[in-house]
């Protein structure tokens, strides 16, 4: 276990699921994370250096690793890479360096250092395979698994938990069907925003107002579920422009900054709508907006007027 890897992954999930099997396997071993959003890489390549009291062997995790990235974010912390291109050329053998970095700008003179240096990971395992390796001796057919990625909206961490918490349910009959994902399966707020959407886009006057009424009572905000709903709508303008420019799902997602999935939801149903209808209302919920805020207007009536006049 002992040498330098490499694990580069967009997916946050996966890439952590990669770094617990290299823990896994790093029997013990001493494993210290580092978050180069917020810690500083010097400090991380002076714990390498340091020599173990504890333990034989040290495993570091460099999690973050955005000056080796395309991927760049704002007020990023800005890294003193000096001591670590000294580490990659004479590492300590006592101990485990594990880089994580969303995607690798090849440009860079550090990056090919980096691979040259370091056994890099494949993290090409799917979601979908992923779910049927933890089945074990579960069983869930192909239609039942592509429903609960759907259901759980494809966030990986949230299918996992309620994964574990199907088979609980199931534990005697082994075979995890659709009825059990509803019966089981928690909708969180966003969810439920989804669903929400999904009723004003279709149009579906009365079941739109159910939800907004079971949010309501649920004690959320009105104008929080409102920037949502505007939010929804600005997101499916975004992708439709962006999509008649020429651009690919996996392209939006890196521009605008959101889940692939999301685009992928986006896309669809922006052809339920013209660009007109979609300024038309945005430009209805932000009049909304600023009628409450001016107070012009109280509490969620007008809102409720919008979703009725669908």
């Amino acid at each position: 276990m002992k040498g330098i890897y490499l694990i580069v992954s967009e997916d946050t999930f996966l890439a952590e699921q990669k770094v617990k099997e290299l823990i896994a396997k790093a029997s013990g071993y001493e494993v210290v994370y580092y978050d180069l959003q917020e810690d500083l890489l010097t400090r991380a390549i002076e714990d390498l250096d340091t020599y173990n009291f504890f333990t034989a062997h040290k495993m570091i995790v460099l999690k973050n690793c955005k000056f080796l990235s395309s991927n760049h974010s704002k007020n990023e912390l800005v890294q003193d890479t000096t001591s670590f291109s000294h580490y990659l050329e004479n590492p300590n053998l006592e101990n485990t360096l594990v880089i994580v970095v969303d995607k690798l700008d090849e440009r860079k003179k550090l990056v090919k250092l980096v691979k040259e240096k370091s056994a890099t990971l494949s993290v090409d395992e799917s979601i979908e395979t992923l779910v049927r390796r933890h089945l074990d001796d579960f069983q869930m057919d192909a239609k039942t698994l592509r429903y609960l990625l759907e259901y759980c909206s494809y966030r990986n961490e949230k299918i996992m938990h309620e994964l574990e918490k199907l088979k609980l349910y199931k534990l005697d009959e082994k075979v995890i069907t659709i009825e059990d994902i509803n019966r089981i399966v928690e909708k969180e707020f966003d969810d439920n925003i989804f669903d929400f959407v999904d009723c004003i886009i279709a149009k579906q006057k009365q079941k739109a107002y159910q939800i907004y009424q079971h949010l309501l009572l649920q004690n959320e905000e009105p104008m929080k579920i409102m920037i949502l709903v505007a939010n929804q709508f600005r997101i499916m303008y975004q992708v439709k422009v962006l999509s008649q420019d020429g651009m690919s799902e996996k392209e939006i997602a890196s521009f605008l900054e959101i889940h692939p999935y999301r685009v992928k939801l986006a896309k669809e149903k922006s052809y339920s709508y013209s660009f007109a209808d979609l300024r038309n209302n945005l430009k209805k919920l932000a009049e909304i907006d600023y009628q409450i805020k001016s107070g012009k207007s109280y509490g969620n009536l007008n809102f409720e007027m919008f979703l009725l006049n669908l």
